[in-house]
């Protein structure tokens, strides 16, 4: 964004136009973020159905080694239909596809009263420029659309920054936190339910079989000791 990082604090002309183009960016950011989410919580959704499904089509073959078994495979399947059905409710209130269509509209919004306001910090030569009378209609501009849509989230603009780093000039620290804090709210939870509950499910089933079969091998050579 050419000099807007230096004028910014003593340019108001640079200073309008340098929130115009964060927060721009940051509601593209947004737009992405949100479609994003919405194909991956409709794919956690749609793979929690399918491991119910799949975890009751087994408790019908009824091929169980012990009780114990059974009651794990009933409370599995207990538990990851009550997670798809609040998942599902959850994830339904969010609206992820409409508040990505706001957010993309907000932003080619904010992008046109950006582009005017470049026009005329480039007619003056990217000097500072503080003629209020030109600023105020474009500033009433930008917070009526600012009025018209929901904000952003500060994972948006953090991702913006991360994206801009170089403008921002941020350093290598800040980009690792910001893209922990980042995953854990928008992706961890998803690939919780996606990879980490499937892996506990399928370990406490293989773990029971384990213990059954030294079990009833243990009770074998116990009864050839007995008959011999």
């Amino acid at each position: 964004m050419y000099s807007t990082k230096e004028k910014r604090r003593v340019s108001a002309g640079h200073n309008l136009a340098f929130k115009m183009w964060s927060t721009k960016g940051a509601r593209f950011v947004a737009d992405e973020r949100c479609k994003k989410s919405y194909r991956l919580s409709s794919f956690t959704i749609a793979f929690l159905s399918f491991e119910v499904i799949a975890i009751s089509i087994y408790s019908l073959t009824g091929s169980f080694d012990s009780l114990i078994e059974s009651k794990i495979i009933t409370s599995w399947t207990l538990i990851l239909s009550i997670l798809f059905l609040v998942l599902s409710i959850f994830e339904n209130t969010k609206n992820y596809n409409v508040k990505a269509k706001d957010y993309h509209n907000c932003g080619l919004e904010i992008g046109k009263v950006y582009s005017k306001l470049k026009m005329i910090l480039a007619t003056n030569k990217d000097g500072d420029f503080n003629d209020l009378k030109i600023l105020n209609p474009l500033q009433d501009e930008y917070d009526k659309i600012l009025d018209k849509y929901e904000n952003h989230e500060e994972v948006d603009y953090a991702q913006y920054k991360i994206n801009k780093k170089k403008d921002f000039k941020i350093n290598y620290g800040y980009v690792l936190k910001n893209q922990a804090i980042i995953y854990f709210n928008t992706k961890f939870l998803y690939h919780f339910l996606i990879i980490i509950v499937p892996i506990i499910l399928i370990t406490s089933i293989v773990l029971i079989k384990e213990t059954n079969t030294k079990k009833n091998d243990l009770d074998i050579e116990n009864n050839i000791e007995i008959t011999e």
